[in-house]
């Protein structure tokens, strides 16, 4: 796929105020540890991995362990995933957002082995943007208009999971919010030029998030196309990096541009993770990234790891 807009034609006009490329840059990688078919971060304040390299067995006390994964296009029936606390799901769950394709989802999630499972809406998963759909998506993609509103039921209504859609949960204490929007993307769902439009759903973000789980990535982390250049949101980085400052943002969309990193702040650090599965030909073989939280109101040990705190 091309993007209609690439590159700096992005940046928003204020820029002289707010240097994208420049936060950007001070983005690093984040070593990896590869075990059980998955991809564990071994280090900084998320880190699930030892001194030596090895793993922290689960459960771990005192963590969250969150297993996220995103753009699974339904290839999700194949995973093999990791145990964990959470599981995370950052959209792009389906081709076309179909019943089918929804229906056997939302069981997929369902049946899963976590205490938390929490997912968003990505460009692909058409209807569950009514207004899209109904104005672009239904004509475009299918031969047979599917109910927009009995498959948003389906979803929103399951107890088996959390769904967010510009909108926020506690998950284990901490504090978790997610968002399907992304710049402009081929005529996709969940699309908004870049400008007011989408800054105004970013300014819906709360000061404090935790977990922050969009769809489309910030501008510059994780957001590199294979054909060039970057197709991440400027006043999405703003947000990240100088209001919200979450413990973790978690995307998807861009498939090539799979990856970890790290970006630190007066404050401490925010981990970026793109956890897309399916790679850019479509192959679900990107594995899961692992990270663990520090659960609120758990104290150091005397052997420095973590218990809940007396009460």
């Amino acid at each position: 796929w091309e993007r209609r807009v690439h590159g700096d034609s992005f940046l928003m006009a204020d820029t002289a105020k707010f240097h994208p490329n420049g936060v950007a840059a001070k983005a690093r990688p984040v070593r990896l540890v590869d075990a059980d078919g998955a991809a564990y971060v071994a280090e900084g304040l998320l880190s699930c991995v030892d001194e030596a390299g090895a793993v922290i067995p689960w459960p771990r006390p005192g963590f969250l362990r969150c297993v996220a994964i995103s753009d699974t296009h339904d290839k999700h029936g194949g995973l093999v995933l990791p145990r964990g606390d959470a599981l995370l799901h950052a959209g792009d769950y389906s081709s076309t957002g179909t019943t089918k394709q929804t229906a056997d989802f939302v069981q997929w999630i369902a049946d899963q082995d976590f205490e938390h499972k929490v997912f968003i809406a990505g460009n692909h998963d058409i209807t569950m943007h009514k207004a899209y759909y109904d104005a672009v998506g239904a004509r475009r993609f299918h031969t047979k208009k599917q109910d927009a509103d009995a498959i948003r039921a389906m979803v929103v209504d399951a107890k088996t999971h959390i769904y967010l859609e510009d909108s926020g949960a506690d998950v284990a204490g901490l504090a978790f919010y997610g968002s399907p929007w992304q710049p402009e993307f081929c005529e996709w769902a969940f699309n908004l030029d870049p400008g007011p439009d989408l800054a105004a759903k970013w300014d819906l973000i709360p000061d404090r998030v935790d977990v922050l789980l969009t769809h489309g990535p910030a501008y510059g982390i994780g957001d590199q196309l294979k054909s060039g250049g970057n197709s991440g949101c400027v006043d999405l980085l703003r947000t990240i990096t100088q209001r919200v400052k979450p413990q973790v943002s978690v995307v998807g969309h861009i498939h090539e541009a799979a990856g970890v990193w790290s970006l630190a702040h007066g404050d401490g650090e925010i981990l970026f993770v793109n956890a897309s599965t399916c790679t850019f030909s479509y192959r679900p073989t990107n594995p899961p990234i692992v990270f663990d939280l520090r659960r609120p109101g758990a104290a150091p040990t005397q052997e420095g790891s973590l218990a809940a705190a007396p009460q």
